[in-house]
């Protein structure tokens, strides 16, 4: 039984559809980096946000990517990997395989970059979205050698999903933080280490793209 190339329509479509994915993704994470996350943590600065609200807004932007971004990352590896199997022999642009392959590799990395690297912050800030409403008067000041995370208790009783010591911002015993204070400043410290990490992850859609922009001018 002989073998039957794919149509040439199916090939031009898969080359589109794959370039296109990777570019939208590349403007989708920078946007995160450049617009999103600098607005959020601006306001818990100068707006003086409470740490939750912040937390909030994060998780908005953070289950909107995970609607629009992780498939088209996915719909974008798989294209490229069809086109570097489809072109694997071709003989007038030999190397032309290798660089939709090698798209599709960087394509694919996104996801255990982010697994890795981001999804635990990410998972933290999301439960701090989602946890009991904290009022500041009922507990005005935190110890130090506190060993919760966040350590503060919401409005019935319940505990915060946990972070960090109270000692990692604030070393000195006769300077206690406000709940309030505390929380702010570890959601910003969260918030900056994110933005820092998904603006490397930009890169990798990014050399996707190029390479199967090239590949496709071969």
């Amino acid at each position: 039984m002989s073998h039957q190339s794919p149509s040439p329509a199916l090939v031009s479509a898969a080359k589109g559809l794959a370039l296109s994915a990777s570019f939208i993704t590349t403007g989708s994470l920078l946007t995160l980096s450049t617009s999103t996350l600098p607005g959020i943590i601006h306001s818990t600065t100068d707006d003086k946000s409470s740490a939750q609200t912040a937390a909030q807004q994060f998780a908005l932007a953070y289950h909107s990517g995970k609607l629009t971004q992780l498939p088209a990352e996915l719909l974008s590896t798989c294209a490229f990997a069809f086109l570097a199997y489809h072109f694997r022999r071709d003989p007038f642009a030999p190397n032309r395989w290798t660089l939709f392959a090698g798209a599709a590799i960087s394509m694919f990395s996104v996801v255990p970059y982010t697994l890795g690297l981001m999804d635990q912050a990410s998972q933290k800030l999301v439960q701090l979205a989602e946890a009991p409403a904290h009022n500041a008067e009922t507990q005005p000041q935190l110890e130090h050698k506190s060993r919760g995370m966040l350590g503060v208790p919401g409005q019935s009783g319940e505990i915060r999903p946990p972070i960090t010591p109270v000692e990692e911002f604030e070393p000195f015993e006769d300077s206690p933080f406000s709940a309030d204070e505390y929380e702010r400043m570890k959601v910003q410290k969260m918030l900056k280490q994110w933005e820092g990490r998904n603006t490397m992850r930009v890169i990798m859609p990014l050399v996707a793209g190029v390479l199967g922009l090239w590949a496709t001018l071969q």
